[in-house]
């Protein structure tokens, strides 16, 4: 990865995390990297008490032994007595993947025995903006608190599927079973929003 690959990645990170609503430091956005090197986050959302944490890995081999060493310290961190009840999300971003670390995280830490959210990302998926696409409509997560008429009656098993997997859900950090409203706009039908769950 060249250094400039190194800057789009850590841009677009950011960006994401923004817009996730999460409060960056001054400092970090203003940084201009003249050189490749890992870096850790403790970020506070803006409207909840959610937290989170960013492990930005530079090893060459980013591998099992590691993650579950990163993965420790996240536990540890959410049995401290003043995170006990607060949400943690975790984003981990590989430099370079090692073999099948994904595959063997997504068997040996299935989603929810930790307690904690964990997203594993390569810095290779931060070279451009998902959201900056003409051609691909707004998504959202749906806050199922609020009354929308467009979706009363309508129970979430009903609704149409998108997987976790996609671009645009991975971006906004979407869980399985949560709700996306994606808006369309088009010169001739206007507004058209659709609502996906999900999987």
């Amino acid at each position: 990865m060249s250094i400039q690959e190194y800057i789009n990645s850590r841009k677009y990170l950011l960006k994401m995390l923004i817009d996730r609503g999460y409060k960056i430091p001054d400092k970090e956005l203003n940084e201009k990297p003249t050189k490749i090197e890992g870096f850790n986050l403790k970020l506070k959302h803006k409207a909840n008490d959610t937290i989170c944490l960013v492990f930005y890995e530079v090893h060459l081999k980013y591998g099992k032994e590691q993650l579950y060493k990163t993965l420790d310290i996240v536990k540890k961190f959410g049995k401290e007595k003043d995170n006990e009840n607060k949400k943690i999300n975790v984003v981990i971003v590989m430099l370079y993947k090692s073999g099948s670390t994904l595959e063997k995280y997504k068997r040996e830490y299935p989603a929810g025995r930790t307690g904690i959210n964990v997203e594993l990302w390569l810095a290779s998926n931060f070279q451009f903006d998902v959201t900056d696409n003409n051609f691909v409509p707004k998504h959202e997560i749906y806050n199922q608190s609020s009354k929308d008429d467009n979706i009363a009656g309508i129970t979430a098993i009903k609704l149409p599927r998108i997987l976790i997997s996609d671009p645009q859900v991975r971006y906004l950090g979407a869980r399985t079973s949560e709700i996306i409203k994606i808006t369309r706009t088009s010169e001739t039908a206007g507004h058209t929003i659709i609502y996906k769950r999900v999987i």
